[in-house]
C-alpha cells in the first residue's frame, strides 16, 4: 500500500470503473462478439458517501439495539438468525447504492440510460447478484489508492 499522504487525500475522492459485463455485438453472418463494457462507477471507502452511510447504519444498528431492549439475539432461532442476514444484506445494499455515482453502457429501451438513484435500484433488483462484486470492488482501497497516485 502506498502510505503517501498526498496520494490517501487523493484516493478519498477517486472515483473506479466496475465492468459488469459487455454488450454483444450482432453481426450477420458472425456469431455475437464482446462489444462496449457496461457497469459503474463508484467511490471508495474513503469517500464522503462511504462515510456517511457508514455512520447511518451505525445510527440505524443503535436504535435497533434499543428496540430489543436488552434481550440479546438467538442466532440459533430462525427469526433472529433472519434479523442479521437482513441487517447485512441491508447494509450491503446500502453501501453499494450510497457509493455508485454513475454507469455506463446500460440502456433503456435500445437508447442509454442517464443514471438515477431509481434506475440503480431497478438494475440491483433485477440482478441482487451483482451486490457482492460491486461492494467488493468498492471496499478494495487498491482500487483507489492506484488510481490517486502522481502520473
Amino acid at each position: 500500500m502506498n502510505f503517501d499522504i498526498t496520494t490517501l487525500e487523493r484516493s478519498r475522492e477517486v472515483q473506479h470503473r466496475i465492468i459488469i459485463g459487455y454488450t454483444k455485438i450482432e453481426h450477420e453472418d458472425a456469431e455475437p462478439t464482446a462489444g462496449d463494457p457496461v457497469g459503474f462507477i463508484v467511490v471508495g471507502p474513503a469517500s464522503e458517501q462511504y462515510q456517511a452511510i457508514d455512520r447511518e447504519i451505525q445510527r440505524l444498528n443503535i436504535m435497533e439495539a434499543g428496540r430489543h431492549q436488552g434481550r440479546q439475539l438467538n442466532l440459533r432461532s430462525e427469526e433472529d438468525a433472519g434479523v442479521v442476514v437482513d441487517k447485512s444484506a441491508d447494509r450491503r445494499l446500502r453501501i453499494v447504492k450510497a457509493c455508485t455515482v454513475g454507469w455506463f453502457g446500460f440502456t433503456n429501451v435500445g437508447q442509454p440510460a442517464v443514471f438515477t438513484a431509481e434506475g440503480l435500484a431497478l438494475v440491483l433488483k433485477a440482478r441482487p447478484q451483482w451486490v457482492g462484486r460491486v461492494l467488493a470492488e468498492i471496499e478494495n482501497e487498491q482500487n483507489f489508492i492506484a488510481a490517486a497516485l502522481p502520473a
